[in-house]
């Protein structure tokens, strides 16, 4: 076999491990949106349990990826989408973690805390799963315009943690006794809000794809 032929069918193999990652992940965004609908303490356990799947798929990535960079020496356009990779694996398996964090909270507690601001949760949920998924696609079909759109829309999730979180410090003055409750909802809220970031970091890496220039050295090099 040629050496490109080679290294073609080994970037095909790479696009289609982070390709079953992401979705992967979905499911896990997924589930983690129902358990908080639903008050489901089975389905949060098994989503806790399950977050070494997605570890072992981060793993067997990065190391497609070393071996593509040491051996086959990539450039251009190949070279970037093995760095993207690289680079977007790691925001993959931290939405997991988070959905995790959230799932341990409502495996112990067996509900939503009960307090108003927690309502908002499932539905900042939904809104960062959303991201997360015009994001991905971003990246796999280097879309610069979607990937944009996600990286402004970062703002509305970002707003919704510091209204959850104003709601719940209102709760702690009027029932001091809700503390631990309180404590468990804004916990929850920014592990989603962390969600929401991941997604962005994954539009910028879709940037980068795109354009050969990532944001953050955009926005440097305008602010000298």
């Amino acid at each position: 076999m040629a050496p490109r032929e080679r290294f073609n069918q080994e970037l095909a193999l790479l696009h289609k491990e982070i390709v079953d990652m992401g979705a992967q992940v979905h499911g896990v965004l997924r589930k983690t949106i129902k358990v908080l609908r639903e008050n489901d303490a089975e389905l949060a356990g098994s989503v806790v349990r399950g977050d070494f799947t997605v570890n072992a798929m981060e793993r067997r990535i990065e190391q497609l990826c070393l071996r593509l960079i040491t051996r086959e020496s990539p450039i251009a356009g190949d070279l970037r989408t093995i760095t993207g990779t690289l680079k977007i694996i790691t925001d993959l398996e931290r939405t997991a973690d988070q959905c995790a964090d959230i799932c341990e909270i409502m495996e112990r507690d067996n509900a939503l805390p009960d307090l108003h601001a927690a309502q908002l949760l499932p539905g900042m949920l939904e809104e960062a799963c959303q991201q997360y998924d015009a994001a991905l696609d971003s990246f796999f079909t280097k879309n610069e315009q979607t990937a944009q759109h996600v990286c402004h829309n970062d703002e509305s999730i970002n707003k919704q943690f510091t209204r959850c979180i104003a709601g719940v410090a209102e709760s702690i003055r009027e029932q001091p006794d809700d503390v631990t409750q309180a404590v468990d909802c804004m916990m929850i809220a920014k592990y989603i809000e962390r969600i929401g970031d991941h997604a962005t970091n994954i539009a910028e890496w879709a940037i980068y794809l795109s354009s050969g220039r990532h944001p953050r050295e955009i926005y440097l090099q305008d602010k000298q």
